[in-house]
């Protein structure tokens, strides 16, 4: 179980890390299963704004509040306020996850993911285990 530490005002218990907790579970687990691993944590409160905010970002926030607060004046709940098509969207909840969202995986948003965070090792790798290269469209042949 995750370690607490203590309580809270209202009583309820405050836990630990969660992120440090996993850690430890994972690092337990791959020991049970591989002679090699690792596992790096990075905590998550470094990157959710590594560089102070722009005047954009400020005024971008702002206006995204004011939004909110405005449609909570006039009555609205369970909804988002969004951006779209430089309009500020007011958009219900139960619309927002009424769909899920599928990425192309042989589609260009998803070939660009996959450039960026697989290292070069990793596509080596993945090629000289596959027994044969990644195929990459031939300019040549397109004229």
């Amino acid at each position: 179980t995750q370690s607490t530490w203590g309580t809270d005002a209202s009583g309820n218990k405050k836990l630990g890390d969660i992120g440090v907790y996993l850690k430890q579970k994972i690092e337990s687990y791959l020991k049970s299963k591989y002679q090699e691993y690792t596992v790096k944590y990075i905590d998550p409160s470094y990157m959710i704004r590594s560089c102070p905010a722009t005047t954009n970002d400020a005024a971008f926030c702002l206006q995204l509040a004011n939004h909110a607060v405005h449609q909570a004046m006039l009555g609205a709940t369970n909804c988002l306020i969004g951006y779209w098509n430089n309009l500020f969207t007011t958009v219900p909840i139960n619309l927002c996850v009424s769909k899920r969202k599928t990425i192309n995986l042989t589609g260009d948003l998803w070939r660009a993911v996959r450039e960026i965070t697989v290292s070069v090792n990793d596509r080596r790798k993945r090629r000289h285990s596959a027994g044969s290269p990644i195929h990459t469209p031939d300019p040549k042949r397109n004229k």
